[in-house]
């Protein structure tokens, strides 16, 4: 199981930082996420300072861009670091595609389908030199010319995909070479409600799966308790929002996640954090020093998870509190080896 964490949202002028901290704690791999920055420029970055780092998005929104531009910055990004690229796919919820990215929202399934079919269509195009051919309910491409070919010799990146209900899990398992888990998730919710889905059609062995962890840690003592109520916000913000309703129902607490949802109408943010008890965080939040934290999550997700990701930043936890995860886990996968 690998142990890898994401980029900061800081200006792009500290991603060398960030990867001189990568590289000293030992991690396989970086994520971007789609949030205050666009996810595919500060890899680009990556990719330049370091030969050992593999990158990826977690996520990138797929209703934000079309086909050919996702294939194309997927493309260099995966040729620039040396085969060292996963585009990681996601939708978002429909509110945010609409008010957000100023997109058109659709079947969300059907979508991300036709989508991952004409990326590869693309990618075949440029390796195999044939001609640019897909059809589906959602795109027809099928113009081009050799000024728009990206150059032969290269491999296509593996694409995964993120989700949260079954029908996605599911349509990963048939098309994906990955799948990421949502950051509120649980090992019960993973075991009982993603893996089944995403073996239905395949070996387990097939296919990657990312989680993400949320924390509740500080290297300094003192900010455990401030660590941890900060993730309590975080599950009650989470909690709210509809879509991610399966991962509460899994554990019986469907009540829970329709009161969060309607204090989150009411702005009642305050409200919402008291009403997660520690029961609920330490389900969805690992909470603690972080040489235990590190410890605690290969105890959760050895042999549901082929990668682990610490979703809070590099920026946000600082590199020691990341080393000393990296200590607790390094010690904790020796026993369990």
């Amino acid at each position: 199981m690998k142990l890898t964490g994401y980029l900061g949202q800081g200006p792009v002028r500290t991603i060398a930082q960030n990867v001189s901290w990568a590289e000293d704690v030992g991690l396989d791999r970086l994520w971007t996420s789609e949030l205050a920055h666009d996810p595919f420029l500060p890899l680009a970055l990556v990719a330049d300072r370091s030969d050992v780092l593999s990158i990826g998005t977690s996520l990138a929104i797929s209703f934000a861009r079309t086909p050919w531009a996702t294939a194309q910055v997927a493309w260099d990004l995966h040729q620039m670091s040396g085969q060292r690229f996963v585009l990681g796919l996601g939708t978002q919820v429909r509110a945010h595609v609409e008010r957000r990215f100023g997109g058109r929202w659709e079947s969300p399934v059907g979508y991300t389908r036709d989508y991952v079919g004409a990326l590869r269509a693309i990618w075949r195009h440029w390796t195999d030199g044939g001609p640019l051919a897909f059809e589906s309910e959602t795109f027809n491409l099928d113009l081009t010319a050799p000024i728009f070919q990206a150059e032969a010799g290269g491999a296509a990146p593996p694409v995964y995909l993120g989700g949260v209900n079954r029908q996605m899990c599911r349509l990963a398992g048939r098309i994906a070479d990955g799948f990421l888990v949502h950051g509120f998730g649980s090992p019960t919710y993973v075991r009982d409600h993603v893996i089944p889905e995403l073996v239905r059609d395949r070996d387990r062995d097939s296919i990657s799966v990312v989680i993400p962890v949320l924390m509740g840690t500080s290297a300094d003592p003192s900010g455990l308790d401030a660590a941890r109520e900060r993730a309590r916000q975080q599950v009650a913000f989470y909690a709210s929002t509809p879509a991610y309703r399966p991962v509460l129902e899994v554990h019986g607490w469907e009540s829970l996640g329709e009161k969060l949802s309607a204090l989150a109408r009411e702005r009642q943010w305050s409200t919402m954090t008291a009403l997660v008890d520690d029961e609920v965080l330490d389900t969805y939040a690992v909470c603690g020093p972080p040489e235990d934290v590190g410890r605690e999550m290969v105890r959760r997700f050895e042999g549901l998870a082929d990668e682990v990701a610490v979703l809070q930043s590099l920026d946000e936890l600082g590199p020691e509190c990341y080393r000393r995860i990296r200590a607790g886990f390094d010690r904790a996968a020796t026993t369990v080896g």
